[in-house]
């Protein structure tokens, strides 16, 4: 939202229910704009709705057509067909495999944010907000490579500090759901202890030799997909 912004696109959003007619009415009210979908799964329910996004977002002829067959009663102010001239963007979490078709009409980008991406997002949103320092500060002191993170935590986190401002990190780390061994392995993995030191360590926290090796295989196999998702996104 802030590129189309900034490029001064004349772009309008979608982020609600919309039947099938709703969105014929929406994309014939803004048919020479950029239209951005966002996150509205239960447009992939609607076959008139997904019939709809095919014909906008390509024809072999090169004229997208755009037609509604039903009764004219149920148009009123919209004609029953019209040339479609704008952009589609659609925002999803996961794309239904079964609508591979609507896939292939566009450029399709799939977004995977590494674990230092998403820490540093996050100090964005929180400068935007005004959301104290702190708390994501203490969201990268409590989690690493191999946590489940993404940005909802931030906003999760700053709820509970302000509905309890002095148990807010035990209940942030709670809603994190913070495995305090794996972190602590996590830590020290990346120490500059020697490995039979670090394994030491390990076993006077309770815990064995083999399951060192096994956790650590974890967290490095964590580290390889964040390397990897930044070589894609670099």
């Amino acid at each position: 939202m802030k590129t189309l912004r900034e490029l001064k696109t004349d772009f309008v959003i979608l982020n609600s229910h919309s039947t099938g007619l709703e969105l014929y009415r929406f994309l014939y009210k803004n048919l020479d704009k950029v239209i951005v979908l966002d996150d509205i799964m239960a447009l992939f329910d609607n076959k008139s709705s997904v019939g709809l996004l095919l014909a906008a977002l390509w024809n072999p002829s090169g004229v997208r057509k755009i037609n509604w067959n039903s009764s004219t009663s149920k148009l009123k102010d919209v004609p029953t067909s019209f040339i479609f001239k704008g952009k589609i963007i659609i925002l999803l979490n996961d794309f239904p495999e079964k609508y591979q078709a609507l896939k292939s009409r566009g450029i399709y980008y799939e977004l995977e944010l590494s674990y230092k991406q998403v820490i540093k997002a996050m100090r964005e949103i929180s400068k935007a907000k005004n959301i104290p320092n702190e708390i994501v500060d203490y969201i990268e002191q409590i989690t690493n490579e191999a946590s489940d993170l993404n940005f909802r935590d931030l906003i999760k986190a700053y709820n509970i500090y302000l509905a309890d401002s002095e148990n807010w990190k035990h209940l942030v780390a709670d809603q994190l759901k913070v495995d305090p061994d794996m972190l602590f392995l996590y830590n020290l993995v990346n120490s500059s202890l020697a490995v039979r030191d670090q394994i030491s360590k390990w076993i006077e926290i309770g815990h064995s030799r083999a399951d060192y090796f096994r956790k650590k295989k974890l967290i490095e196999t964590a580290k390889c997909q964040n390397l990897s998702s930044r070589a894609r996104n670099s």
